[in-house]
C-alpha cells in the first residue's frame, strides 16, 4: 500500500504527474491503468507503422516528481495540448479524474482512448463499471474539479458550463459504493483511518 502520510495522494497527485509527463514530452495518451504500485501508461506512437510506448510510472517515482509539478504550476510553462480531446491538456484532466475517482471511491481505474471517445472502467473486476466519455464529458470533469477548487472558469475556455446535477454529481457518471461485505474501501486514495 502506498504511504499517503507524506501528503502524496496516489490518484490525484499520481495522475496529475502522469499528465504533466505526457504534456511535457508531447505524448498522446492511448490508455492508462492505476494499479497498487503505480500507473501503467500506453502512449501513441509518432509513426503508426511502429508500436506505441508502454511505460510504468511507480508511485515512488510519481511521489518524487509531484513536488516539482506543483512548484511549476502557474508559471506559464504549461505546454499547449497536442490532443484537442483534452482541451486543457492531460495534467488538468488526469488530476480531475483522480479527484473524481477518490470522491466516488472508484477502484481499479482504467482509461482507454478510442477514436472520438474514451472509455472509463472502474471497480473490482466482479463489479466493473464502465462509462463512455465524449469530449463534453471530459470538459465537464475538468470544469467540475476547477469549480470545487474555487477557480474562476473563463466562459468558453473549456466549452459550456459543466453539467452538474443538483446533487453535485457530474451527469452520466454513476456513484460507486463498495459492497458492505468488504467493510469499506481498500482504495489507494482512501483515508487509512477509515479502513
Amino acid at each position: 500500500m502506498v504511504n499517503t502520510a507524506a501528503g502524496y495522494r496516489p490518484l490525484q497527485d499520481g495522475l496529475r504527474t502522469v499528465g504533466r509527463y505526457l504534456d511535457n514530452n508531447g505524448f498522446r495518451l492511448v490508455s492508462l491503468a492505476v494499479v497498487e504500485g503505480g500507473v501503467f501508461v500506453t502512449i501513441a506512437p509518432e509513426d503508426f507503422h511502429k508500436g506505441g510506448l508502454y511505460v510504468f510510472l511507480s508511485h515512488d517515482n510519481l511521489r518524487d516528481t509531484v513536488r516539482i509539478v506543483v512548484a511549476e504550476r502557474g508559471q506559464g510553462n504549461v505546454p499547449r495540448p497536442r490532443d484537442l480531446f483534452f482541451p486543457s491538456a492531460y495534467e488538468d484532466f488526469l488530476r480531475s479524474l483522480g479527484a473524481l475517482a477518490v470522491e466516488r471511491r472508484w477502484e481499479g481505474l482504467r482509461f482507454v482512448r478510442i477514436g472520438a471517445v474514451a472509455v472509463l472502467h472502474y471497480g473490482p473486476s466482479e463489479q466493473r463499471g464502465e462509462v463512455v466519455l465524449e469530449q463534453n464529458d471530459i470538459e465537464d470533469i475538468v470544469n467540475n474539479a476547477f469549480e470545487q477548487r474555487a477557480f474562476a472558469i473563463v466562459p468558453g475556455r473549456l466549452g459550456a458550463v459543466s453539467r452538474v446535477s443538483s446533487s453535485g454529481s457530474i451527469a452520466g457518471l454513476p456513484e460507486y459504493a463498495p459492497p458492505a461485505s468488504r467493510g469499506g474501501s481498500d482504495h489507494p486514495g482512501a483515508d487509512p483511518a477509515q479502513r
